[in-house]
């Protein structure tokens, strides 16, 4: 028999649906406008009654329509959120759990997709790299304007934190709205500003100096402000539907939490919603009831006389939103399994209904939201027999809410674990059952790792070192400690310490591509070309659609003169992101080696068009330009290369050739042993060091330079045939 509260939910779903006579004729249907500002606490908006801000725009929206006051996100995330409230489905059905390792799966049904199937012209302007197409959000958009700007300065520790600024979204929607203004559209505008790092421009920070957050809120504002203003001056706004919204808010020290991505408090789930359509929304209705995110897409339908899908899991609002009637008190079901996928601690579960919160967890948490909004007094262990209940209703929620859907982050397969294991990255048998830390005891360390991130980032590599040496220490199986450690020993050149703890980083997690391809590029860069095979491959079947590996994984190819299939795979990653530099400079290698020069000099223009400070691209031009016989030419262009990398192998190999065809021998060693230095493992550099000392009639020198060239490599032809030609010569 059905729990009596699964009962009451099925009336409440009931209850928002409009009788016939309340909705809109198809012709009728207006235009939708869905604003989704990131990262946004309700409780920073002036319409939500916070006095030490302006958001003018936003506020009007509000004064327009109505207004939720208590409304909760499915996750403290940024893509998982979106996914939720773009397909009313929660993370345990639609399998979005985290940002950047999952996308959405194609079976699964959009608002977009819906919206499209009804005549609308769709498009979408984000502004940040976790809701790139790769993901699968852009399903249901003709057009999805993912363009944001690259970071350019160097990283040792990269995040997925590329985005653009709220006016270039502004200037790419209002340019698509004027190009279609006379059809009737679906626009999604995404604005990621409140996002740290907060930096908005002038005024806001002048303005809101000693508070960013509510600068970067206040110039979304603005911006947002653009796109009303533009539907005015077109008359289209009271044809127009909008809805806004954030994902999840922000966290300043609460809990010991700064930021967002492992609690579940109020502080990162309770955000804001408005809806504003003066024909069909009362004019400042506010709607105290508790409402959740995947409620927004179920109120569309209804409120545009659109059929639901049947995979809808969120209720209808539309209702609640016409008349005067008791406002809705919806259980809301939030979770964040971030702490559990990237440091190895426990996920955790928020379960919310009738003024209680329940984080289901080793230490349960109970909270009334009522008498103590902050979230301060844990009232789990003198409320055992409710915490029993509301364990008992997550768990059936669980049941029925949950998909047997394989998740789309890739899972391994056969042949994927069976590698794994012979690489020593997982042992066979039953895993060992280990008890995860709980984020609450462990959050401080989370502060520590950002931190050490920071200092690496700013060229404090072993202080970053030291600091995650401490992580460890107390927290031994922390993936991103010892995956960040790893990344420090390789900016400092000490490859073995590097090698040691990307591979206790995949015992840790042995299905994270980064993880390997962090390793592929250790190998990549001791020149073993076989073993960075492996990793690349690796990491490739666990991220499909990740153009780095691929381009890595092409480069492997081209180090074994499979220059077709190199080329392939650099042109696949270009597809994937077609402004990647450095495979339009690998594809100019492979041109170049095959005698294509004309393709070979498209290519490294194309390179240097998009990075200008691609150092082995200028190496590669200084090859390209010595073939043609300008060596003084070639030689500036091989010392750019130097100039822009220091560390730059082809640039001192290169530059050692054109001094050695111009004759220049001594000069020509200078800088191949510069390049021995660089890369002492790498087999041409001893060859062409032992050439210049065949030229100089140095024949024991050089002897004993193709010799070590077959001691790092006893198959390299050129070494064997070079010194077995000396050897007759001089015998």
């Amino acid at each position: 028999m059905e729990n009596k509260f699964f009962k009451i939910m099925i009336l409440v779903l009931a209850a928002g649906l409009f009788m016939a006579s309340d909705v809109l004729a198809i012709d009728e249907r207006p235009n939708v406008l869905f604003i989704t500002l990131d990262t946004t606490r309700s409780d920073h908006l002036g319409c939500y009654g916070y006095k030490n801000i302006k958001t003018p725009n936003i506020d009007s929206l509000a004064q327009e329509g109505a207004l939720f006051k208590n409304v909760y996100s499915q996750a403290p995330l940024t893509f998982p959120s979106h996914t939720s409230f773009f397909t009313s489905t929660y993370p345990q059905f639609n399998k979005a759990r985290d940002n950047g390792s999952y996308k959405l799966d194609p079976s699964a049904v959009t608002l977009a997709e819906i919206m499209q199937s009804n005549g609308y012209s769709t498009a979408a302007f984000v502004s940040s790299f976790v809701l790139n197409k790769k993901f699968g959000l852009d399903k249901g958009f003709a057009v999805y304007d993912d363009k944001i700007e690259k970071f350019t300065g160097k990283r040792v520790i990269k995040y997925m934190d590329e985005r653009r600024s709220a006016d270039k979204v502004t200037d790419s929607a209002l340019k698509w709205l004027q190009d279609n203004k006379e059809k009737k559209f679906f626009l999604w505008a995404h604005y990621y500003d409140p996002h740290s790092v907060y930096n908005p421009p002038s005024p806001y920070k002048e303005i809101y100096k000693a508070n960013l957050y509510d600068g970067e809120i206040a110039f979304a504002d603005e911006q947002i402000g653009r796109l009303l203003s533009w539907l005015k001056e077109f008359n289209i706004k009271d044809n127009t539907l909008i809805v806004f919204c954030s994902d999840h808010g922000e966290s300043f020290g609460e809990h010991g939490e700064t930021g967002h991505a492992v609690f579940v408090y109020d502080t990162t789930l309770k955000v804001p919603l408005i809806l504003s359509y003066p024909k069909l929304i009362p004019k400042g209705k506010v709607i105290k009831g508790q409402v959740r995110l995947i409620d927004i897409m179920p109120t569309l339908l209804d409120l545009l006389n659109i059929e639901k899908n049947k995979e809808i899991q969120g209720a209808s609002l539309a209702r609640f939103i016409k008349e005067d009637i008791a406002p809705p008190e919806l259980p809301a079901y939030s979770e964040s399994l971030y702490a559990k996928l990237n440091f190895n601690w426990e996920a955790l579960i928020a379960w919310q209904e009738k003024g209680w919160k329940y984080i289901k967890s080793q230490e349960p948490e109970l909270y009334n939201i009522e008498s103590d909004p902050e979230e301060l007094n844990n009232l789990a262990g003198q409320k055992k027999d409710l915490v029993a209940r509301m364990d008992r209703e997550l768990e059936d929620f669980l049941k029925k809410t949950s998909s047997k859907a394989k998740e789309t982050k890739v899972k391994l397969d056969k042949e994927t674990k069976e590698k794994l294991m012979s690489l020593g990255y997982i042992q066979g048998g039953k895993e060992k059952d280990a008890t995860a830390p709980v984020p609450k005891e462990m959050i401080q360390i989370m502060q520590k790792l950002n931190l050490a991130d920071r200092m690496a980032n700013e060229g404090m590599i072993d202080k970053a070192i030291t600091g995650y040496m401490e992580i460890l220490k107390a927290d031994p199986s922390n993936l991103g400690a010892a995956l960040h450690i790893a990344q420090c020993y390789k900016e400092k050149g000490n490859y073995d310490e590097a090698i040691k703890y990307f591979r206790k980083s995949a015992s840790f997690k042995p299905e994270e591509p980064e993880v390997h391809d962090g390793l592929g590029n250790i190998y990549k860069a001791m020149g073993k070309v076989d073993m960075a095979f492996e990793e690349f491959e690796l990491a490739l079947k666990l991220d499909p659609e990740n153009s780095s590996i691929i381009n890595n994984f092409g480069w492997c190819y081209q180090q074994r003169m499979q220059f077709a299939k190199a080329i392939e795979l650099y042109q696949q990653a270009l597809k994937l992101d077609n402004e990647l530099p450095t495979a339009h400079a690998n594809m100019a290698i492979c041109y170049r080696m095959q005698g294509q020069f004309d393709q070979a000099e498209k290519e490294i223009n194309i390179a240097l068009k998009q990075d200008p400070e691609l150092a082995f691209a200028y190496s590669e031009l200084g090859v390209l330009t010595a073939i043609k016989g300008d060596l003084d030419k070639a030689i500036s262009y091989c010392k750019k290369a130097i100039e822009l990398g220091p560390e730059d192998l082809d640039g001192y190999n290169n530059l050692g050739v054109c001094y050695e065809r111009k004759g220049e021998l001594t000069k020509a060693l200078e800088s191949y042993f510069k390049a021995q230095k660089i890369a002492p493992w790498n087999t041409q550099v001893y060859i062409n060091i032992g050439n210049v000392y065949v030229q100089q009639k140095e024949f024991e020198k050089a002897k004993q330079y193709y010799k070590k060239a077959i001691e790092i490599d006893p198959k390299n032809k050129m070494a064997i045939e070079a010194l077995m030609s000396l050897e007759q010569t001089n015998s």
